[in-house]
């Protein structure tokens, strides 16, 4: 049964306080404001728990993401690829993985400075990312180096995506050399074998295109 005024009563609730009208029926006991006060305790309890948890994510995505490029970092790239492919893997679905490799990077730091340099890293990784497939992820392996991985559906999403990116790349007057590896779900290939033979048929394809010059 309700006290008396109770049904006229307004509760505000703010994070740290709380607002009561006609809270006369307060006076007929404790017990009401004890109930009250433990509400706005437990309130209060989650908000700060809540504040907490969003600040331990911003500072994980800070953690995991490279601070020029924005994309994912060499640690979200161990963290997060290898446990995505093993996933995919016990799925049965195959991914790329792609190593990529600016083209005559040092000659453009040497020839038109860092910030240069720095423009054109940010400018092929948005370009990576911008074009991933879905569910892909983007990392700076390190220095000029990225490497991509998405699950793959279609074989001929792979090729797709490297001529978008290429394509993206050269109006800007960008050129990148691209390796990439189709994995095999039931292969006892380990994720680092694959990464080592998409990091060669990425110097495979640089060194083809030197030869054309």
């Amino acid at each position: 049964r309700c006290p008396s005024g109770i049904s006229n009563t307004a509760i505000g609730l703010s994070p740290g306080f709380s607002v009561l009208k006609n809270a006369g029926f307060l006076e007929d006991g404790s017990f009401f404001y004890d109930v009250h006060n433990t509400i706005v305790k437990a309130l209060r309890s989650l908000f700060a728990r809540k504040q907490l948890e969003n600040a331990n994510k911003h500072l994980n995505e800070v953690y995991m993401k490279d601070l020029l490029t924005g994309v994912y970092n060499r640690v979200a790239f161990g963290n997060e690829i290898a446990p995505d492919i093993n996933k995919y893997h016990a799925k049965g679905i195959a991914c790329a993985l792609s190593f990529v490799d600016a083209d005559d990077f040092k000659k453009i730091n040497d020839e038109y400075g860092h910030a240069r340099g720095d423009r054109v890293l940010k400018i092929i990784a948005s370009t990576l990312k911008n074009n991933c497939p879905e569910d892909g992820v983007v990392c700076r392996y390190g220095g000029d180096e990225f490497v991509i991985f998405y699950p793959v559906s279609d074989v001929n999403v792979v090729e797709e995506y490297e001529n978008n990116v290429h394509k993206a790349l050269a109006m800007q007057q960008i050129s990148i050399s691209i390796g990439t590896i189709v994995t095999d779900p039931v292969s006892s290939k380990s994720f680092d074998e694959y990464i080592s033979e998409a990091d060669t048929r990425m110097y495979e394809n640089k060194k083809e295109k030197k030869s054309r010059r």
